[in-house]
């Protein structure tokens, strides 16, 4: 029988969910605008929510950003905007990439901002803008030097004076993505293209449909972070919006994501025992054992089998035996007072200690961004507010 004798947050559907700090979400847009200085005017911010914002979900999360200082949206598909567009009526949202012909119509009655590459991609769109008897917004994105997508630069200033004749179509940046954002050399090598293709096109004279400048954009969380020079116009920052960083764990921000468990079943075994898939674990000692209901199925890897830690009750606990699809278990016998119900905390902080999602990402070759997003598969999401700092 599982009691909840712990005060946290739970959900009312599974005893194992993924806890979201909004006020951490707040706090960390307010240091990376304090990154840009002084610098008049500031770049403006373009918050990417793609993958259901990391994980933290979307929706909570970019009304919150709206509301912090976020001017734009960043997804990585239509049906990603769309849904985003039914809570962030205004916003500009921009997809990140180019959109398959037969959802055109969606994306622009939608009021989604649509990336191109190609004269084929600029036809097609400004093809379904004329039918539909509306203008379409589209910004031209630029290879300079990841060679993933983008226009080849001796190509963008073609480009840019096609779609400026086109009635149907409005132009609202031009832009780079960085192949290694946190490089210098690098990121100067991609940005010294992306000027003289800015410069090739006389950019700064260039107006839109509107009137307005046109706007660039290059710079990632840590090129914004870390090299002025990349910012242009327009900054789009995802992964540091959630306290995150690729493999280690941030100084400055703070991680909005946990991951925890109610402990709803306890058994004791013996010296010699094994347990779980496999018996891959055997006990050394008289050992009480505590399972949670999180598996790999809820997101966490199965290589992390008896190599993950938990906090409880203010103590590290070792993860033992494989994780399986919906369980995993624990040696709790330093904890003797747990008992079923108490907290797990796979992710997050507890008493001080702190677990990052980059511990994981180091044992597992990988990067946050990808076990942010794995989490999102079927934990419910709990949304908090700290207050008074706390």
């Amino acid at each position: 029988m599982v009691t909840h004798r712990q005060q946290a947050a739970s959900s009312v559907r599974r005893d194992a969910w993924v806890e979201i700090d909004l006020s951490a979400i707040e706090k960390n847009l307010s240091i990376i605008k304090n990154w840009m200085g002084t610098e008049q005017p500031a770049p403006q911010i373009m918050a990417v929510v793609k993958s259901d914002a990391y994980g933290h979900g979307a929706a909570q999360v970019a009304e919150v950003l709206l509301a912090s200082g976020a001017t734009w949206l960043a997804v990585a598909s239509v049906d990603e905007g769309s849904q985003i567009r039914e809570i962030a009526s205004g916003a500009p949202i921009l997809i990140l990439s180019p959109s398959p012909f037969w959802a055109l119509g969606t994306a622009i009655s939608d009021s989604l901002d649509l990336t191109v590459t190609s004269i084929s991609e600029i036809e097609a769109i400004a093809d379904v803008a004329r039918k539909l008897r509306m203008c379409a917004r589209v910004h031209l994105k630029v290879d300079t030097g990841m060679h993933r997508i983008g226009c080849p630069p001796e190509k963008a200033k073609e480009l840019v004076e096609l779609i400026e004749k086109l009635p149907e179509l409005d132009l609202k940046s031009i832009y780079s993505h960085l192949a290694i954002a946190d490089d210098e050399e690098s990121v100067r090598a991609q940005n010294n293209i992306f000027s003289t293709v800015l410069k090739d096109m006389d950019y700064e004279s260039r107006k839109n449909a509107q009137g307005a400048r046109l706007i660039a954009h290059l710079a990632s969380s840590d090129a914004a972070h870390h090299f002025p020079f990349s910012r242009h116009d327009l900054v789009r920052v995802g992964l540091n919006l959630y306290g995150l960083e690729a493999t280690k764990n941030s100084k400055t921000l703070t991680p909005a994501l946990a991951l925890r468990g109610r402990i709803n079943h306890i058994r004791d075994i013996e010296e010699g025992e094994a347990v779980g898939y496999g018996l891959t674990w055997t006990a050394k000692r008289p050992t009480r054992l505590g399972n949670i209901p999180i598996g790999y199925a809820d997101g966490v890897d199965r290589k992390l089998s008896s190599r993950l830690q938990g906090l409880l009750s203010g103590k590290l606990i070792n993860q033992v035996g494989r994780i399986s699809m919906d369980q995993m278990l624990f040696d709790i016998t330093d904890v003797p007072e747990a008992q079923e119900g108490d907290v797990i905390t796979l992710i997050g902080e507890e008493n001080g200690l702190r677990i990052g999602l980059s511990e994981w990402a180091v044992m597992l070759d990988t990067i946050t961004y990808e076990l942010a997003c794995r989490l999102r598969v079927r934990l419910p999401r709990i949304y908090t507010r700290r207050r008074n700092g706390q």
